[in-house]
Protein backbone atom coordinates (compact mmCIF):
# COMPACT_ATOMS: atom_id res chain seq x y z
CA UNK A 1 0.00 0.00 0.00
CA UNK A 2 1.43 3.15 -1.25
CA UNK A 3 2.08 5.89 1.65
CA UNK A 4 1.91 9.37 1.85
CA UNK A 5 4.18 11.83 3.60
CA UNK A 6 2.86 13.74 6.36
CA UNK A 7 1.61 17.58 4.93
CA UNK A 8 2.21 17.22 1.65
CA UNK A 9 0.67 17.86 -1.43
CA UNK A 10 -0.24 14.24 -1.60
CA UNK A 11 -1.62 13.57 1.78
CA UNK A 12 -3.28 17.12 1.56
CA UNK A 13 -5.40 15.88 -1.38
CA UNK A 14 -5.91 12.69 0.35
CA UNK A 15 -7.46 14.05 3.28
CA UNK A 16 -9.95 16.58 1.58
CA UNK A 17 -11.58 13.08 -0.37
CA UNK A 18 -10.93 11.51 3.22
CA UNK A 19 -13.12 14.12 4.44
CA UNK A 20 -15.85 14.05 1.95
CA UNK A 21 -16.14 10.26 2.20
CA UNK A 22 -17.13 11.05 5.65
CA UNK A 23 -20.96 10.83 6.88
CA UNK A 24 -19.81 11.54 10.14
CA UNK A 25 -17.78 14.36 9.35
CA UNK A 26 -20.48 15.61 7.62
CA UNK A 27 -23.20 15.31 10.07
CA UNK A 28 -20.99 16.94 12.78
CA UNK A 29 -20.09 20.14 11.09
CA UNK A 30 -23.11 20.45 8.81
CA UNK A 31 -23.11 24.22 10.07
CA UNK A 32 -19.18 24.90 9.53
CA UNK A 33 -18.97 27.17 6.92
CA UNK A 34 -15.34 28.93 7.37
CA UNK A 35 -12.06 28.14 6.04
CA UNK A 36 -9.67 26.17 8.59
CA UNK A 37 -5.86 26.17 8.24
CA UNK A 38 -3.81 23.45 9.92
CA UNK A 39 0.00 24.82 10.68
CA UNK A 40 2.63 22.19 10.95
CA UNK A 41 5.47 24.72 12.91
CA UNK A 42 9.19 24.53 11.30
CA UNK A 43 10.90 21.31 12.19
CA UNK A 44 13.77 21.13 10.01
CA UNK A 45 15.67 17.90 11.24
CA UNK A 46 12.46 16.12 9.76
CA UNK A 47 12.46 17.78 6.51
CA UNK A 48 9.93 20.79 7.30
CA UNK A 49 12.28 23.44 7.08
CA UNK A 50 9.58 26.27 7.26
CA UNK A 51 6.00 26.69 8.77
CA UNK A 52 3.34 24.93 6.66
CA UNK A 53 -0.05 24.83 6.70
CA UNK A 54 -3.20 23.27 4.91
CA UNK A 55 -5.30 25.47 3.87
CA UNK A 56 -9.04 23.79 4.14
CA UNK A 57 -11.99 25.59 2.39
CA UNK A 58 -14.53 23.57 4.70
CA UNK A 59 -18.43 24.39 4.38
CA UNK A 60 -21.35 22.76 5.52
CA UNK A 61 -19.67 19.12 6.27
CA UNK A 62 -17.68 19.36 2.74
CA UNK A 63 -14.04 20.15 1.76
CA UNK A 64 -14.26 22.08 -1.08
CA UNK A 65 -10.44 22.36 -1.53
CA UNK A 66 -7.53 21.77 0.48
CA UNK A 67 -4.21 23.28 -0.48
CA UNK A 68 -0.69 23.68 0.90
CA UNK A 69 -0.07 27.32 2.20
CA UNK A 70 2.81 29.29 3.66
CA UNK A 71 3.76 32.46 5.81
CA UNK A 72 1.24 34.91 6.12
CA UNK A 73 -1.56 33.21 3.52
CA UNK A 74 -1.53 30.69 6.21
CA UNK A 75 -2.78 33.11 8.56
CA UNK A 76 -5.43 34.44 6.42
CA UNK A 77 -8.39 32.07 7.28
CA UNK A 78 -10.63 32.92 10.16
CA UNK A 79 -9.36 29.36 11.93
CA UNK A 80 -5.64 28.72 11.86
CA UNK A 81 -4.28 25.83 14.20
CA UNK A 82 -0.18 25.71 14.74
CA UNK A 83 1.46 23.30 16.21
CA UNK A 84 4.51 21.11 16.31
CA UNK A 85 5.01 17.69 14.27
CA UNK A 86 5.19 15.48 17.14
CA UNK A 87 1.87 17.35 18.48
CA UNK A 88 0.07 16.53 15.41
CA UNK A 89 1.62 13.36 15.14
CA UNK A 90 0.23 12.29 18.21
CA UNK A 91 -3.58 13.87 17.76
CA UNK A 92 -3.23 11.50 14.54
CA UNK A 93 -2.06 8.37 16.60
CA UNK A 94 -5.41 9.24 18.66
CA UNK A 95 -2.91 9.91 21.81
CA UNK A 96 -4.20 13.48 22.45
CA UNK A 97 -7.34 15.18 21.51
CA UNK A 98 -7.19 18.02 19.10
CA UNK A 99 -9.63 20.46 21.53
CA UNK A 100 -7.70 18.87 25.05
CA UNK A 101 -4.36 19.80 22.66
CA UNK A 102 -5.40 23.71 22.15
CA UNK A 103 -6.70 23.88 25.98
CA UNK A 104 -3.17 22.49 27.05
CA UNK A 105 -1.43 25.12 24.74
CA UNK A 106 -0.02 21.95 22.55
CA UNK A 107 -1.81 23.71 19.94
CA UNK A 108 -2.51 27.56 19.26
CA UNK A 109 -6.13 28.61 17.74
CA UNK A 110 -6.17 31.88 16.06
CA UNK A 111 -10.36 32.45 16.17
CA UNK A 112 -13.38 32.18 18.82
CA UNK A 113 -12.69 29.12 20.41
CA UNK A 114 -16.52 29.13 21.44
CA UNK A 115 -16.87 27.96 18.01
CA UNK A 116 -14.23 25.38 17.95
CA UNK A 117 -15.69 24.52 21.47
CA UNK A 118 -18.94 24.16 19.54
CA UNK A 119 -17.37 21.83 16.59
CA UNK A 120 -15.59 19.70 18.79
CA UNK A 121 -17.12 16.59 17.34
CA UNK A 122 -16.52 18.05 13.89
CA UNK A 123 -12.58 18.23 15.44
CA UNK A 124 -12.77 14.65 15.92
CA UNK A 125 -14.51 13.58 12.44
CA UNK A 126 -11.27 15.40 11.08
CA UNK A 127 -8.95 13.43 13.23
CA UNK A 128 -10.51 10.34 11.93
CA UNK A 129 -10.88 11.65 7.92
CA UNK A 130 -7.17 12.32 8.68
CA UNK A 131 -6.52 8.54 10.84
CA UNK A 132 -7.97 6.64 7.11
CA UNK A 133 -4.92 8.18 5.02
CA UNK A 134 -2.02 5.99 4.58
CA UNK A 135 0.80 8.68 6.61
CA UNK A 136 4.26 8.35 6.13
CA UNK A 137 6.01 10.02 9.08
CA UNK A 138 9.53 11.17 8.18
CA UNK A 139 10.81 10.79 11.44
CA UNK A 140 9.93 6.65 11.55
CA UNK A 141 12.05 6.35 8.43
CA UNK A 142 14.99 7.99 9.76
CA UNK A 143 14.77 11.21 8.49
CA UNK A 144 13.60 13.64 5.51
Amino acid sequence: MEKYRFFSEEWVAKFCEAINQSAAYREAAAEWEWPLVLVLTKSAEIGYPEDQGIWLDLYHGECRRASIVRGEEAQQAPYVVSGDYYTWKQILNKELDPIRAIVLGRLRLQGDIGVIVRFARGAQELVEAARTIPTEFPDERGGP
